[in-house]
């Protein structure tokens, strides 16, 4: 049983979004405009390729026919993967997506086999004669209208332990200047609630927001506000991988001084667990909801690696508090993110998180020499200085990125060898030309802000004579094999 239907929904597969609000799907051999009812960014879901639900939600006015209410989630057998917009393995990254998405076997689909052939000459297996299972579908939820209708139901049903006993009096009650979610009672008088959507997770750590929201902290400050009644953040998180609940203070910075003045304030918070599928939604159980803590132990961050590089990043190490927040130069006062935001070389909404969209849609990686989270640089010892550095140099040879940019002199030094200057590199890394930038962390004194800038401006320079000379390159090389067909 759902604590929220979708109602009938159709098979389709993602293809790209138009605007904020808009995305195109295919549907069987169709096309179509749906609204996707979420602000987020949404990067690390909406992949073309991605197989999705649509729901049908017609009336007089609206735009358009359907609703996006599910993305099937990274690594599912019905993601059909990262697919750059105009690849010439698109159609087929489609058609596999269709197959998992509504249990079709599309192996013989003759129209596929000629695309197929047209890309790239290769055997073909022959397609097996027994019937094939139906791939089982990890899901998203992505529709952010849903966590209050989620905890009403969840909490009539006593779902919702800290909510035991409490009855709904009003939807949308005023808050400050707006209006928070719910207003209920119970036990312990009434109580306000706020709820959340998330439907970014990374390795079991769900993460609010995605991207700022100035809505979201003006919420919790009205909260915080607050003291004659009982006040309760719920964050719904709408898939069912998640083992905990972290503030995504890198990403929102605001929000996350919010979250804090919030809870200093007594505002309660609470984690929501659901599992999505074609029907609809239901709470699962609660999870936790962590601080930053700086005596917590925490992982390496995951290499954003992949074949086509345009430019491999390498950091030094991660600092305790980027492991903990799962981004690379994710401390606040790192001045690597604005540097390149204003040299141009990421977009300028990109920042601590984006690292895993950069890869797939900017071909932008990201590494570091010594993988072993620290508070200090100084706790590293020579022998991880050197396997770091080797374990660069084979990444490097195996990935073959256009280019390699150190972040810090002391990681380019153990790769590159004593004596390396911030600036381009005469020599090379196993063929690669390589920049090296200063170290952007704020607890360095040698560069300020404003050189940090200047030099990612020069790399951006850098860079792009680095892609003309490439192009160039390509175009010869093109123009050579056609002469000599």
């Amino acid at each position: 049983m759902c604590d929220v239907e979708f109602g009938p929904t159709v098979a389709g597969v993602f293809l790209e979004r138009l605007s904020r609000f808009h995305v195109r799907v295919a549907v069987g051999d169709e096309t179509v405009l749906a609204h996707l009812p979420n602000s987020g960014r949404l990067h690390e879901l909406l992949v073309p390729g991605a197989a999705v639900r649509l729901a049908r939600r017609e009336r007089p006015g609206r735009l358009t026919a359907f609703d996006l209410v599910l993305v099937a989630r990274p690594g599912s057998s019905a993601t059909a993967g990262a697919v750059a917009p105009g690849s010439e393995w698109r159609a087929e990254a489609v058609d596999r997506a269709k197959a998992a998405a509504t249990g079709e076997d599309l192996a013989q689909d003759s129209a596929r086999e000629v695309r197929r052939a047209g890309a790239v000459d290769r055997a073909e297996p022959a397609p097996s004669e027994s019937p094939q299972p139906r791939p089982t579908i990890a899901w998203a939820a992505v529709d952010a209208r849903l966590p209050p209708r989620i905890v009403a139901a969840a909490a009539a049903r006593g779902a919702i332990p800290c909510l035991d006993g409490y009855e709904l009096v009003a939807r949308e009650p005023r808050l400050g200047g707006g209006r928070a979610d719910l207003l209920v009672r119970g036990p312990g008088g009434l109580a306000l609630v706020e709820t959340k959507s998330i439907t970014l997770v990374e390795d079991g750590v769900a993460l609010f927001p995605d991207s700022p929201t100035s809505r979201g902290a003006r919420h919790l400050a009205e909260l915080a506000a607050r003291r004659d009644l009982r006040r309760l953040v719920v964050f719904v998180v709408q898939r069912d991988d998640a083992r905990v609940v972290r503030p995504n203070t890198p990403a929102d910075p605001v929000f996350g001084a919010a979250f804090r003045r919030a809870l200093e304030a007594g505002v309660e918070v609470l984690g929501l667990r659901c599992r999505a599928d074609e029907a609809g939604i239901r709470v699962l159980d609660t999870v936790p909801v962590e601080t930053y803590d700086p005596a917590a132990a925490v992982a390496p961050l995951p290499d954003h690696l992949r074949p086509g590089l345009r430019l491999l990043v390498v950091g030094l190490n991660p600092g305790h508090y980027s492991a903990w927040h799962r981004s690379y130069f994710a401390r606040p006062g790192n001045r690597f993110w604005p540097a390149m935001r204003a040299a141009g070389i990421v977009p300028p909404t990109a920042g601590p998180g984006s690292e895993a969209w950069l890869c797939r849609t900017r071909r932008i990686g990201f590494t570091d020499v010594v993988k072993r989270p620290t508070r200090s640089i100084d706790e590293l010892d020579p022998a991880e200085w050197a396997a770091g550095a080797e374990r660069v140099r084979q990444l490097v040879a195996r990935f073959r990125p256009g280019a390699v940019a150190f972040v810090g002199l002391r990681g380019a030094r153990a790769v590159l060898g004593p004596g390396i200057e911030p600036g381009p590199q005469s020599g090379s890394l196993g063929g690669v030309p390589v920049f090296v930038l200063p170290s952007t962390s704020g607890r360095q004194a040698a560069y300020r802000p404003r050189e940090i800038v200047a030099a990612a401006r020069e790399f951006a320079r850098w860079l792009t004579r680095l892609d003309r000379s490439e192009g160039a390159r390509n175009t010869q090389d093109g123009e050579e094999n056609y002469s000599t067909s």
